[in-house]
């Protein structure tokens, strides 16, 4: 091996050796927190305190209805599309406009039942076009 070769691999050793020992460190200051995140969450649950969710505003659930006009509104764009594809179509105009994907699928199956659309036995669904007599 040459000089100049041995002298970058030794560098690139003690550059190693540097981070490692950093990772180590904010390994166990990670470790430190989190045990004192345990006894914090503890106590306030002895004290009658609920735990915290995520600090974050959480995206509203779209609704049925809202989950109807997307379906009607891709088909009406696209045509008859797999069930697979329009519900991914869904999930994702309905995440552009701010809603949790939570739920959805529970959603798509009661509109998809709704009677407004129908699936065919090869998965594509349209659209309802004849009226049925009640």
């Amino acid at each position: 091996m040459s000089k100049r070769l041995a002298n970058a691999v030794e560098e690139l050793r003690a550059e190693e050796l540097r981070i490692q020992g950093e990772a180590d460190e904010l390994r166990s200051q990670a470790k430190s927190c989190e045990a004192q995140l345990k006894q914090i969450r503890a106590a306030l649950v002895v004290l009658g305190d609920k735990p915290q969710r995520k600090t974050g505003k959480q995206k509203p659930a779209a609704s049925k209805q809202e989950v109807l006009e997307t379906m009607f509104d891709i088909l009406k764009t696209n045509g008859p599309v797999q069930e697979a594809e329009l519900k991914d179509l869904v999930a994702d105009r309905l995440a552009s406009l701010g809603k949790s994907r939570i739920g959805l699928a529970l959603r798509f199956s009661e509109a998809l039942a709704d009677g407004k659309f129908v699936r065919g036995s090869d998965g594509i669904v349209s659209v309802q076009t004849k009226t049925m007599p009640r």
